[in-house]
Order: C-alpha cells, then structure tokens, then sequence
C-alpha cells in the first residue's frame, strides 16, 4: 500500500526534488492484463471481491490482508499480529463504498501514465501472490 502514490508522484511532479525511488511488494500497473493473459479469470476475480465485501466486508479484509502479507508464511516473522491488525483496522476504516469502488481500478491499465525518469528499485519476496490479493486465486 503506497507503491502506486511513490509512482503517481514522479509521474505527476517529476523528478527534480528525487535521486531515486524504491518501492516494495507493488501490484503489478496492469494487473488486469496480467491476469487475463494468465488465467483469464479476472471477470469472476472481481465480481467476487464486489460480493464478497457486499456480504462481510470485515472478512473481506481479513482475506484480504492474509493474501496481501502471504501470512500463512510470514506469520510471527516478518509481520506481526499487530501489523497485521493495524493493517485491517487501516483497511476497514475506510469508506464502504470507497472500499467497493477500488476494485474497479484492479482493472484498470496505469502503464499509459506512469513515467519515472530516475532509479528505481523494486523489491518483490519471489512467492508472494499479491497480484492475487484479495478474495480467492487463479486455481
């Protein structure tokens, strides 16, 4: 969370005031695509997500945030219980419908406007599946 507002930043303002960016675990700027190519599953992927916060938007984010983290693996070692309910309370705190209008732009292609004109480093854990992360996968 963040990764998109480091990018949109350089795009929008440039690069005068920056050296160099860094951004960790981002989704992927054309994750519809992506995914389409892929799996071909994305219509169902966010119809899902869209029911799936109708029906209990708190365990929406709870699957959410266990496949954003890749908790079942980085439980109790790289992200405590407390980041991992700080991250929720952020998450659910958030507006309901500003929560159902997000999935719209999953489906969205950002590559058109994204220009970064200085180093970039991007760090990305090789197992994460946060270009699967919210409710449900590809299986």
């Amino acid at each position: 969370m963040g990764t998109g507002e480091v990018i949109r930043y350089l795009s929008r303002h440039g690069s005068d005031r920056v050296e160099n960016a860094l951004v960790i675990s981002p989704l992927a700027p054309v994750l519809a695509k992506t995914l389409t190519i892929q799996t071909a599953f994305l219509p169902k992927f966010l119809k899902d997500s869209e029911k799936a916060i109708k029906n209990d938007r708190s365990a929406f984010m709870t699957n959410f945030f266990e496949n954003f983290f890749n908790y079942n693996m980085t439980k109790g070692k790289l992200v405590s219980e407390d980041a991992f309910r700080a991250n929720w309370v952020t998450g659910i705190g958030a507006s309901p419908l500003g929560t159902m209008a997000c999935i719209d732009t999953w489906a969205t292609d950002f590559t058109k406007t994204f220009q970064v004109d200085v180093p970039l480093v991007i760090i990305h854990e090789p197992r994460q599946d946060s270009s699967l992360c919210c409710y449900g996968s590809a299986s």
